[in-house]
């Protein structure tokens, strides 16, 4: 059993041991405003293909996963020469993701990606050659990680495959090693070509969307399979589109346990981030989530200390 939106509510027994103490962490979990449940999934679809069980917040504590120490970033590596508008993508991407987790992101030049001729992690796919992501971040992304970098984020136009599997991936994360690997291969938004404002809009909200999902790994998110949310699982176009910008209530504590940041600080930056960007829809639901807990947490008048009579 998972978190739900029930009558109105989030609720579930099972994560009782979840409700925090500090009135906005149980609003963030209590206050249904801005969430749905997600549909039966459909033939091909990540959850009939994964039936993951739900973590809950309590589970995920007791794993314990590695935190940012003092003075880590997060750094994202080109290993391709960027296009002027890929170079404006990657900048948004950095501001981004440097609110999103609220801590410190780089953005290196661009670092080319040289493979060796015997280099014999690929195969062949309908769009020609097709790298293994994990022997790809081995090879070129684990040996540049310095102790500085708590994620290394390695973007490529390299078409990726994750071992075991005969589809393609869009990026794949690697916790352990502090690496992730995310390709611009099968995203037609994330190419140097549109110029009408519509259309670059749907590119940095599609980019945004696999950048942020896989560096969540990094910091121990997996995947979230009853709420729309950011952590729900892709396997096609089609699911990666209708997959939000936001956390689902459960996973936003969890990385919050991460990274300890203020809440309701971090929703208003990235109201604005969204607001400049284009990304209105997602600049209204952040408007409508922040108002919601803020009237969740205000004190009830009998709560309020009120002046003694003379």
């Amino acid at each position: 059993m998972a978190l739900l939106i029930i009558g109105g509510r989030l609720s579930n027994p099972a994560f009782a041991e979840d409700t925090p103490r500090d009135p906005l962490l149980r609003a963030v979990l209590e206050t249904p405003d801005g969430y749905r449940n997600l549909p039966p999934p459909k033939l091909g679809d990540w959850r009939m293909e994964h039936p993951e069980k739900e973590q809950s917040l309590a589970a995920f504590r007791a794993l314990n996963p590695a935190k940012p120490k003092p003075g880590q970033q997060v750094a994202l590596l080109p290993l391709f020469l960027p296009s002027p508008s890929q170079r404006i993508l990657l900048e948004q991407t950095q501001e981004y993701l440097h609110l999103f987790f609220q801590m410190p992101v780089s953005l290196s030049p661009y670092e080319p990606l040289r493979l060796p001729p015997s280099y014999s992690a690929k195969r062949q796919a309908d769009r020609g050659e097709q790298f293994s992501a994990s022997d790809l971040a081995q090879a070129v992304l684990l040996p540049k990680r310095s102790a500085e970098t708590f994620l290394l984020i390695g973007i490529t136009e390299k078409d990726l495959y994750a071992c075991g599997q005969t589809r393609f991936i869009f990026g794949q994360s690697f916790p352990t090693w502090g690496v992730a690997l995310i390709s611009l291969a099968r995203l037609p938004h994330a190419q140097p070509k549109p110029t009408e404002q519509s259309a670059q809009t749907e590119r940095l909200r599609a980019w945004l969307r696999l950048v942020s999902h896989e560096a969540s790994h990094a910091f121990g998110l997996p995947h979230c399979s009853k709420l729309a949310c950011l952590m729900n699982g892709a396997n096609n176009l089609r699911e990666m589109n209708q997959t939000p910008l936001h956390l689902g209530p459960v996973c936003l504590l969890k990385l919050h346990h991460q990274r300890e940041f203020d809440i309701l600080a971090r929703y208003h930056a990235l109201r604005e981030f969204y607001r400049k960007s284009g990304l209105f829809s997602e600049e209204a639901w952040v408007q409508q989530r922040t108002q919601a807990l803020e009237k969740t947490i205000q004190p009830t008048p009998s709560s309020v200390d009120l002046p003694l009579p003379f």
